[in-house]
């Protein structure tokens, strides 16, 4: 089983949502649209983490500079990490 893996890290809403006819456990928020996107672009048994998730994990992971990544939702070009899994 190949995996696709995009990582971010910020301020999200996360607990139960919805009605009383159907109530589920979610994330939402910017940095978890993010974290999809980058998980969509990665190839299969990549991980993309965005810049800022990496300069936290820096000294303890081994991952190369990737090309800026277009981002339609917040309209300009990220920086961003990768890493084989």
């Amino acid at each position: 089983m190949v995996f696709r893996i995009g990582i971010s890290t910020g301020h999200a809403m996360v607990g139960n949502v919805g009605t009383s006819d159907l109530f589920n456990y979610t994330a939402i928020g910017d940095v978890v649209n993010l974290a999809q996107r980058l998980q969509a672009a990665a190839n299969p048994g990549q991980i993309l983490l965005y810049k800022g998730t990496y300069d936290f994990v820096a000294d303890q992971v081994r991952a190369t500079h990737s090309p800026r990544w277009w981002s339609k939702a917040a309209r300009s070009r990220l920086k961003c990490t990768s890493s084989r899994g």
